[in-house]
């Protein structure tokens, strides 16, 4: 498991993206990564967004339906909804993604992932006005939120900061020139 992450983590390779979607299939199949009935958000999200990034929607809409009774009852439905509007993020279904995503969520960390991928489908489908507003105020969060990983933290400021000079961005050479920035 770590080999594969640790490999796509590095060179963004699909193929192993593939072969960790792989592993985490033979792990539901034989159970070994359900434990006393009880599968773990960790999990079940690592196994949906796997599939999620190598085009798997039918296998991860299926995943996503049969192992949601599996996870811990305290955390379910928040964890279904948040991974459900990654499924309709990743299918381009703005209007459902808008709907799963665009509520509350408990947990920092899904409150500011969620955020960020309905910021990105609003980007994608062209809609670029109030953006910057809200990823100024979305870095805000980041930094008052005392419940957050600092090193999270620090990923998602430095993340917002990428989007924030992306939407700025709007002539070849601007991009060129944010291209640049990145690669140093």
């Amino acid at each position: 498991h770590n080999y594969y992450v640790r490999n796509f983590n590095r060179s963004g390779q699909e193929i192993f993206a593939r072969r960790l979607w792989e592993l985490y299939q033979w792990g539901i199949e034989s159970e070994l990564l359900i434990h006393d009935g009880v599968l773990s958000p960790g999990r079940y999200r690592n196994l949906l967004e796997t599939g999620l990034r190598i085009g798997e929607l039918d296998k991860v809409w299926m995943y996503l339906s049969s192992l949601k009774g599996k996870l811990p009852k305290e955390s379910q439905e928040e964890e279904y909804r948040f991974n459900l509007g990654g499924y309709y993020a990743a299918k381009g279904d703005l209007g459902m993604a808008r709907r799963t995503l665009g509520s509350k969520f408990s947990h920092p960390h899904k409150e500011v992932n969620a955020r960020m991928k309905l910021l990105r489908l609003r980007y994608e489908e062209g809609e670029r006005e109030d953006l910057d507003h809200e990823l100024r105020a979305l870095r805000e969060f980041c930094r008052r939120n005392g419940d957050m990983n600092s090193v999270f933290r620090q990923n998602a400021i430095n993340e917002i900061k990428l989007f924030q000079a992306l939407n700025k961005a709007f002539l070849p050479s601007e991009f060129e020139k944010l291209r640049h920035r990145i690669s140093e």
